[in-house]
């Protein structure tokens, strides 16, 4: 027969192990809460005097915009103690699809030793991430592979404008575009050689249901690529498109030269304005999404992914959890320069140049939003 001792250390151990196994299970469930379920945190951190973090909301409600997003951000996803968002993609008011793609990045996001440290990203870092990478962009907005699939879904004006003197483009442009119905119109621009005829790259832009342009660009075979060829525009990026367009279609911003077979510069004219008041009375019909009329909303998306891409030493030390004196010490050394549309940012300096001193590595960016330079990241693929 057993003794009373025995069975005194048996419902000891049996009840140390029970305890164990329900910490370690809490452990494993706070784990795959904060890091493997599909909500990613956002931070904010003050980047300039006059910055807030009721600017940044509308800063990222525009940037979910430009993915397709209809509806803005809900408060009860806003803490306000925290200075925090959480976006969760189910929530999101975009296709399956798009959802199924945030989904992976987010899980890039949170596999990253900064967010496993953190427990979230900096917002500007998000937007860099959406928008930044023409692969990520592309594929939230599901923008076709080819562009062969992306015209089948339009019919095309016999009518054809042509741009001999060009902003943008190194080269001769025709442009093509379809009727517009309602939130429904695509522009194919066909970058031509004014000699030969020779079509060198494809500049699209269609509507998104929200009200937003989709951009893409393609390569002479109608292949989707990351970015416009230097030698042959200076369109950049979707990024670029972007903050050129300023969501809507643009006019002509050039006098042209008449053109035999193609509308007159005149016509042409008429067109674009014509079809970029009738789009921006459709925008202005939507309440649910950003206010297309609060023309500083756009500026404040540029501010989140700029700041971040060329944050100042006191937005650092905010983000590192250091003092000011600190990062300067650190950084000593390392050039800063102004930013050419927002000097009051003051003193910058490059992500690239830093991110190797900052104390956890967040998922790497590309090298630029709207250029086509050094690394451009795809965590998708």
């Amino acid at each position: 027969m057993r003794s009373n001792n025995y069975k005194k250390h048996l419902v000891f151990t049996s009840t140390l192990l029970v305890g164990l196994l329900v910490l370690i299970s809490g452990c494993n469930r706070d784990k795959t809460q904060l890091y493997h379920n599909e909500v990613v945190i956002l931070k904010w951190h003050r980047s300039y005097s006059d910055d807030s973090f009721e600017k940044s909301i509308t800063g990222l409600n525009w940037a979910l915009s430009q993915i397709g997003v209809e509806k803005r951000i809900l408060d009860d996803w806003i803490s306000y103690e925290k200075e925090t968002i959480s976006i969760d993609p189910n929530a999101l008011s975009i296709p399956h699809q798009s959802k199924q793609t945030l989904k992976k990045l987010h899980r890039a996001i949170q596999e990253s030793i900064a967010y496993n440290s953190n427990g979230y990203t900096d917002i500007g870092h998000y937007v860099a991430l959406i928008l930044g990478s023409s692969e990520h962009y592309y594929q939230l907005i599901n923008l076709p592979d080819q562009l062969s699939e992306l015209q089948n879904q339009y019919t095309l004006d016999p009518a054809i404008g042509y741009i001999s003197n060009s902003a943008i483009s190194e080269e001769h442009r025709e442009i093509l575009f379809s009727s517009q119905s309602g939130l429904s119109q695509l522009f194919i621009s066909q970058e031509i050689d004014s000699v030969t005829g020779e079509i060198l790259e494809f500049e699209t832009l269609d509507l998104l249901p929200n009200g937003q342009p989709r951009f893409g660009i393609y390569d002479p075979s109608g292949n989707r690529i990351i970015g416009a060829f230097p030698g042959v525009s200076s369109a950049g990026k979707p990024g670029k498109c972007m903050w050129c367009h300023e969501s809507s279609i643009q006019p002509l911003l050039s006098s042209q030269t008449l053109q035999a077979g193609y509308l007159s510069p005149n016509e042409m004219a008429d067109t674009l304005i014509h079809f970029r008041l009738r789009h921006k009375e459709k925008q202005n019909l939507l309440f649910n999404g950003v206010d297309f009329t609060d023309f500083q909303g756009h500026v404040l998306m540029e501010l989140l992914y700029i700041s971040y891409m060329e944050p100042s030493a006191s937005r650092l030390a905010l983000e590192w959890k250091i003092s000011e004196t600190e990062v300067l010490t650190l950084l000593s050394g390392l050039p800063t320069h102004q930013q050419e549309e927002f000097t009051f940012l003051g003193e910058l300096y490059h992500r690239k140049d830093v991110e190797a001193l900052a104390p956890h590595t967040p998922l790497g960016v590309s090298s630029s939003v709207r250029e086509r330079i050094g690394i451009e990241v795809n965590w998708l693929d």
